[in-house]
């Protein structure tokens, strides 16, 4: 417990710092990169944006907060790429959850890579190296599972 306090107030004095100098075109890059790094057969692809956990603690933070939203702002501009709503998410990685537990007929139940209106899964982690912070963006191909990595390093 005292170890995941300290790494949150870490995380928060040094991503609060952390005020890369256009941040948001960064951000855009990252995404763009990301997005198509995968080959895709149907257009509009419908994205989920999940959240940005501090290294593989699973401790948010605010920056992880305003990162995932750059990120959201920058789906919302590529043409070809829809977000779906995050609420909305969260519901349906909680029925997909529960279907592949013992509780539900699965005969029935709905299949992994067929998630409703979803194509994709971008989730992502970061961690403070010395004056900079590394992002490491997920993208997660429903239909497949296929996935694709992407790093942006922001400097204080």
């Amino acid at each position: 417990m005292k170890k995941q306090i300290f790494f949150l107030i870490l995380t928060f004095i040094l991503s609060s710092s952390c005020l890369a100098e256009n941040f948001d075109k960064e951000v855009a890059r990252l995404t763009e990169e990301l997005v198509h790094s995968i080959e895709w057969k149907n257009y509009p692809v419908a994205l989920g944006l999940g959240n940005f956990f501090y290294a593989d603690s699973k401790i948010s933070s605010d920056f992880g907060y305003h990162f995932a939203i750059e990120m959201a702002l920058a789906i919302s501009n590529l043409p070809k790429f829809i977000l779906v709503n995050r609420s909305n998410l969260g519901e349906i990685l909680n029925e997909q959850g529960l279907q592949l537990t013992d509780l539900v007929d699965q005969n029935t139940a709905t299949k992994p890579g067929k998630i409703r209106g979803l194509d994709g899964l971008i989730v992502g982690s970061y961690a403070i190296w010395e004056k900079e912070v590394r992002v490491t963006a997920k993208l997660i191909k429903i239909e497949d599972a296929t996935m694709k990595l992407a790093r942006q390093r922001l400097k204080s």
